[in-house]
């Protein structure tokens, strides 16, 4: 007797509102298309216009940033592009003048912004990150948060500190940093958590990296720059530059909501005795009801699993595939279409094979590309992965 109890990975949409209390400055980049960022006045909260300091200008990109894991996306970016635009490729900076100076104050400040990289030297030692500085001196770097020279995202100090991680560069993220100064001789601390969730701030010890330290703010900080330097080539996007004293003031005002991948359940709760034929709707990430693709029909039986193993039994009705009546090929759409985002899926279920013992049987779970899948008895056409009894 075959059961089977399917946990998939489905997307869902959500949106709320916050408080916005102490927005310092706030960069969305919303210039015009193709115009160059030296001089760009806009966003919020800066004493003066962005300034460049060396190599050559970079461009406004009309193009989205999607990020799946934060529900949302932006509209035109800065790209940052030593390969094709620059004459000195070895440095593009510019800077931007905060509207009053940070000081080891004894408070915390949050700074966000998305960063994607697009193309680096595998081999080489290129950087692009943005920089919390002292523009008295330029080179004066605070910290630097993005991508490091070892090509990994994550942040620097003053006194060489690297703070590197496993965070995929080559995707959009959404980088969170939480930078609590001491107010005196003591370590500050730096938070760094990624592309966490819009609607909860996230906890302490939620961060993916934590740095404790000396007073890494030795004198003042008045400035944001962004950079790119180290090799020939270096091709990444920054959007949504936000620093504030809270994490609902870094949220980006500007980006949109999208589609986000949440889990949702199937746990065959339908009437017992019916066949699973039309069972469900097109909701709660589902695009449709159950559709049977090749007969015969299979019936909902008012059973559980019990799985000794893991000492757990699935509570309500089960799915019963008997393939002694036919084969068998049932199809749910759902509602979104998952690409290759980077993103991590799981995919679960409780299945009893005890009686499915039949030579060449195969009894599994699939992810399919339904367009394109034609459902045949050798496949294996738009089948992405079947998991379950094999022949």
């Amino acid at each position: 007797m075959i059961k089977k109890y399917i946990l998939l990975i489905l997307l869902i949409t959500s949106s709320t509102t916050f408080l916005r209390a102490q927005v310092i400055v706030s960069e969305d980049f919303d210039y015009t298309v193709g115009s160059t960022l030296g001089g760009a006045n806009g966003g919020t909260g800066w004493s003066g216009a962005w300034t460049l300091l060396s190599g050559d200008e970079q461009l406004i990109i009309n193009d989205t940033l999607r990020n799946y894991r934060t529900g949302k996306a932006s509209g035109t970016y800065l790209g940052f592009d030593v390969n094709t635009n620059a004459t000195n490729p070895q440095n593009i900076r510019y800077t931007r003048t905060l509207p009053a100076e940070i000081t080891d104050d004894g408070t915390e400040y949050w700074l966000g912004f998305t960063l994607e990289v697009n193309e680096r030297l595998a081999s080489g030692v290129g950087l692009s990150n943005l920089l919390l500085v002292d523009n008295t001196d330029p080179q004066n770097n605070k910290f630097n948060f993005g991508l490091l020279n070892n090509g990994r995202i994550g942040f620097g100090a003053a006194g060489g500190t690297i703070i590197p991680t496993d965070l995929n560069p080559y995707q959009p993220n959404w980088l969170v940093y939480k930078i609590s100064f001491s107010g005196n001789n003591d370590g500050d601390t730096i938070r760094f958590f990624a592309n966490p969730d819009p609607l909860f701030e996230p906890a302490d010890e939620d961060a993916i990296a934590t740095f404790i330290g000396g007073k890494l703010n030795t004198g003042r900080i008045n400035a944001i720059s962004i950079r790119a330097e180290g090799d020939s080539v270096m091709n990444a996007v920054y959007d949504d530059i936000y620093l504030g004293r809270s994490y609902t003031d870094i949220l980006p005002v500007t980006a949109v909501d999208i589609a986000k991948y949440r889990p949702v359940r199937e746990k065959f709760e339908y009437t017992a005795g019916t066949g699973i034929q039309g069972q469900g709707t097109a909701s709660d990430g589902w695009g449709g009801p159950w559709e049977l693709t090749k007969a015969p029909d299979q019936d909902i039986l008012a059973e559980s699993i019990v799985n000794s193993n893991i000492l757990k039994i699935t509570n309500g009705n089960s799915l019963f595939m008997d393939a002694t009546t036919g084969d068998t090929r049932l199809t749910r759409p759902l509602a979104a279409t998952y690409e290759d985002n980077g993103l991590v899926y799981w995919l679960s279920f409780f299945a009893d094979f005890t009686d499915a013992d039949v030579d060449n049987g195969v009894m599994n779970v699939m992810l399919i590309n339904n367009d394109i899948e034609t459902m045949t008895d050798a496949g294996p056409s738009g089948q992405f992965v079947g998991i379950g009894k094999s022949n």
